[in-house]
């Protein structure tokens, strides 16, 4: 049984491609910090914290909706990465970095959301 929201592995991955975006956002020319650079690391710390959210949250029909919220931030965070290998602020290799830990990611959070009902 998981006790906290810090022991799901979803949120574990969630966490750590946040992270993966801050490093990789640095790089970002210093005219997006209030453009693409905030949004893509908005996107991703809204991943984490909507789990982390939903797991406080006492019916399923709230926590399903956190996890749905998470899955759609996580989504956006893919379409960002998409266009900033598009406008040269990444290269694919980098963006690929993120994009190769989504499909797990995404079978995990259908999955959890799946079992709320």
């Amino acid at each position: 049984m998981i006790n906290h929201f810090k022991e799901m592995p979803v949120w574990k991955e969630a966490f750590r491609i946040s992270l993966i975006v801050h490093d990789l956002t640095k790089t970002f020319p210093k005219c997006e910090d209030y453009g693409l650079t905030s949004q893509m690391r908005r996107a991703a710390v809204s991943t984490f914290s909507n789990i982390s959210e939903g797991f406080g949250r006492m019916g399923n029909h709230d926590k399903r909706k956190y996890y749905i919220i998470s899955r759609g931030s996580m989504m956006e965070l893919e379409g960002q990465l998409l266009y900033a290998v598009k406008v040269e602020y990444i290269t694919i290799d980098q963006a690929n970095r993120i994009h190769s830990l989504l499909p797990d990611w995404y079978y995990s959070i259908n999955k959890l959301i799946k079992s709320m009902g």
